[in-house]
């Protein structure tokens, strides 16, 4: 008789923590392809974009009310805003970094390559 793996679930921060270093990786990867024909830099954007829809949403809608519910110190609330304010900076930037032609020095120029 085969014995099944089980696996050990993870827990919600270690997920989110996961998800951070994976957009990180793939923000890394499209400075590196901001210069390219475009093509690599375009799939990279979408990549990302979809990673952070889901995440956010994930965060907004779960991770967030429970935290600003749980906070009892006034640093702990600060947290909770600077995340909050943190997402909408992505809300706004995300789409003018959209606008852009991948490839284009004005596209490269967003990340910091010229």
């Amino acid at each position: 008789m085969a014995s099944s793996k089980t696996k050990t679930p993870k827990d919600a921060i270690a997920l989110l923590k996961q998800d951070h270093d994976k957009v990180r990786e793939l923000l890394d990867e499209l400075e590196q392809a901001a210069l390219d024909d475009g093509g690599e830099a375009e799939a990279l954007l979408e990549t990302i974009e979809n990673e952070l829809r889901v995440h956010t949403t994930i965060e907004e809608e779960i991770f967030y009310p429970a935290f600003r519910e749980a906070a009892s110190k006034q640093n702990d609330t600060k947290l909770y805003y600077e995340a909050v304010e943190e997402h909408h900076v992505v809300d706004l930037v995300l789409p003018e970094i959209e606008k852009g032609e991948a490839g284009s020095p004005e596209f490269a120029a967003r990340f910091g390559e010229t």
